[in-house]
C-alpha cells in the first residue's frame, strides 16, 4: 500500500517540479492524508472479512439490520431499569443475563428504589467482532449513548441520588450468541394481544400497552449475554469508532 502512494507522491513530485520534500509545501499533509487513507482501507477490509466469516455459518446475515437490532435490545434493556419489567424484553436474552438482572431488580425493590432513565440516544454502533468459542457463535457490538439516569424512591418518587439535570455519555459492549434453537420459519409474531385484541406497538416489546399482559413470544436469532457499559466523554463519545 506504501509503495502505491510514494508512486503517486513521485508523480505529484515531477509534474510539480518539486526536487525535494524540503522544496514541498504539502509534504506533511501528504504523509497525514496517506496514514489516513491506508488505515480506512485497513478497516473496511477487516470488517469486510469479519462480514464474510460470519456468512459462513449465516449465509443471510445482514449487518445493518443486526446493528439496529442491538441498538432496540440497548434502548429497551436501559429502559427497564426504570419500569423493572424485564419480561418484556426476556425473548432478546439469554437466560443467564435474564436472571442476573431479576435479582439484581429484586434487590433494588427491597431498598425501594427505581433507577429513573430519560431521554436516550443512540449515537454510534459498531460490530467489534465475531468468534466462534466452543462451537458457540458470539457477536460484539459497541454502541455510545448518552441518557439522563438517577434513583428515586419507587413509593413516593422523590429524588434519592444521581445526576437528575445532565445526560451522561456511555459507551456499552454487547455480546450476543447465536440461539442455536432459533428457527426463522417458526419465528410467528403475533400483531394483536391475545387478551383484549388490540395491536402491539412494536415487535420487540411483548407487553400490550393497553391490558399489560405478557404476550410470549420465540426466543431472537441472536440473544445477549452481557451488557457490560461505562461512562465516557462527550467528546468520545463522538469521535468515530
Amino acid at each position: 500500500m506504501g509503495d502505491v502512494f510514494g508512486f503517486v507522491n513521485n508523480i505529484l513530485d515531477s509534474v510539480m517540479g518539486i526536487s525535494s520534500h524540503n522544496d514541498d509545501p504539502f509534504h506533511e499533509e501528504r504523509i497525514m492524508y496517506n496514514t489516513t487513507m491506508a488505515a480506512s482501507i485497513e478497516i473496511a477490509n477487516e470488517k469486510r472479512q469479519m462480514n464474510d466469516q460470519i456468512r459462513i455459518r449465516n449465509p443471510e446475515f445482514n449487518p445493518e439490520e443486526m446493528l439496529a437490532y442491538a441498538k432496540k435490545v440497548f434502548e429497551l434493556l436501559i429502559n427497564t431499569r426504570y419500569t423493572q419489567n424485564i419480561d418484556s424484553i426476556e425473548h432478546c436474552l439469554h437466560n443467564d443475563l435474564y436472571q442476573n438482572i431479576c435479582s439484581e431488580y429484586n434487590q433494588l425493590k427491597a431498598q425501594n428504589l427505581l433507577n429513573f432513565i430519560k431521554n436516550i440516544s443512540v449515537y454510534q454502533k459498531q460490530i467489534k467482532s465475531y468468534s466462534i468459542i466452543d462451537n458457540n457463535e458470539v457477536m460484539t457490538i459497541n454502541i455510545k449513548a448518552r441518557f439522563m439516569s438517577y434513583f428515586i424512591t419507587a413509593d413516593t418518587r422523590q429524588y434519592v441520588r444521581g445526576n437528575r439535570y445532565d445526560a451522561k455519555a456511555y459507551l456499552a459492549e454487547m455480546k450476543f450468541t447465536k440461539n442455536k434453537k432459533y428457527d426463522k420459519a417458526e419465528e410467528k409474531i403475533p400483531t394483536n394481544c391475545p387478551n383484549c385484541g388490540a395491536p402491539l406497538d412494536e415487535a420487540y416489546i411483548n407487553v400490550c400497552s393497553y391490558c399489560h399482559t405478557v404476550v410470549p413470544l420465540p426466543k431472537k436469532e441472536w440473544l445477549l449475554i452481557s451488557n457490560d457499559m461505562r461512562e465516557t466523554t462527550i467528546e468520545n463519545m463522538m469521535k468515530k469508532f
